[in-house]
């Protein structure tokens, strides 16, 4: 289970991990991208305004892991830079780089010198072929790399376009939300700190539904009360803006697929009622450690993969 906590003395704030989207955009178009990148034009982080923010924000906040993401990362032209930033700031323990796989294996040394873990999501159709992997194992052997692969053949709805009216169901959608309550996703934006990502994507997307695009975060600023701000923030117990639209952890299931670009959206044109897991909702409610929310078949498995017998293990499971 991921927590945050508060020191008692300086009210400083750790979390397990935090988020940047080094990119938008991405070279995979699956139905069920989290953070809707199938939506999104080219767009690179600004490594200097990225710097200007950790060096802000770790005045108050630090984590166990920071996590690069997209979209792709491996698209960005200076991803080696980016990771050096996080480094350099002393904002975290590790830097993680959460990538679908598909151009890892031609990643350049200077990479996997830079980062500490790499959790690659492994799509049907999309994996990396046998040789690849195994290219990817020996640099995660010699740079001492921890390299995960997660089986993901399953996904959960993510938002409906059209939302809901029922504030009753928008406070139990947050309350069993994982994201908020067990995972504690935080994520950076363009000067923003936001509690999940769907916090940052949803207002970005649906501008006529919000007043704002940074509606749901606290702005980064070199101010002594931004620690203050944060924790108000975190520990609030109200739903945000774009939970209206958001479908938490109880969307309902379906196969991971990918569409055209131009019909992505089709498909969430509809209600978050029509979009509801509710019997999971109910699990949730009654215990949020619920094990079946990510569990069923062979929805997320994982495998750690470093030596040459961990990648042996990793056909077995995974290719054969």
């Amino acid at each position: 289970m991921a927590t945050y906590t508060v020191d008692p003395t300086t009210g400083a704030i750790t979390n397990d991990a935090c988020e940047i989207n080094v990119v938008h955009h991405c070279n995979l178009s699956c139905r069920g991208c989290t953070h809707l990148s199938p939506l999104w034009h080219k767009q690179f982080i600004d490594i200097d305004a990225l710097a200007n923010d950790l060096r802000l924000l770790s005045k108050f906040y630090h984590v166990n892991r920071f996590r690069l993401l997209g979209g792709e990362p491996l698209l960005h032209p200076d991803l080696v830079g980016v990771i050096e930033t996080v480094h350099m700031s002393g904002i975290a323990q590790a830097v993680a780089v959460v990538t679908n796989g598909v151009l890892l294996w031609k990643m350049p040394d200077a990479f996997w010198q830079a980062v500490d873990i790499i959790n690659v999501s492994m799509y049907p159709d999309r994996r990396m072929s046998p040789e690849q992997l195994q290219i990817c194992q020996q640099k995660a052997e010699k740079f001492e790399v921890w390299l995960y692969l997660h089986d993901m053949n399953e996904f959960r709805e993510v938002y409906t376009e059209l939302g809901t009216t029922d504030r009753t169901l928008v406070k139990r959608i947050y309350d069993t939300c994982l994201y908020i309550h067990r995972q504690y996703v935080h994520n950076i934006e363009q000067g923003y700190f936001y509690k999940c990502p769907q916090a940052v994507f949803l207002p970005k997307l649906l501008k006529d539904k919000f007043h704002s695009p940074t509606i749901n975060g606290v702005k980064i600023t070199d101010s002594p009360t931004l620690g203050e701000e944060l924790r108000a923030y975190l520990a609030s117990c109200d739903p945000l803006a774009s939970c209206t639209y958001c479908l938490g952890s109880v969307g309902t299931k379906f196969a991971h697929k990918e569409v055209r670009r131009s019909e992505w959206r089709q498909f969430q044109h509809v209600h978050s009622e029509e979009r509801i897991d509710f019997p999971l909702l109910k699990a949730l409610e009654q215990d949020l450690d619920y094990q079946e929310v990510w569990g069923a078949g062979s929805y997320h498995k994982m495998y750690y993969v470093r030596s040459t017998e961990d990648y042996e293990q990793c056909l077995v499971g995974m290719y054969r």
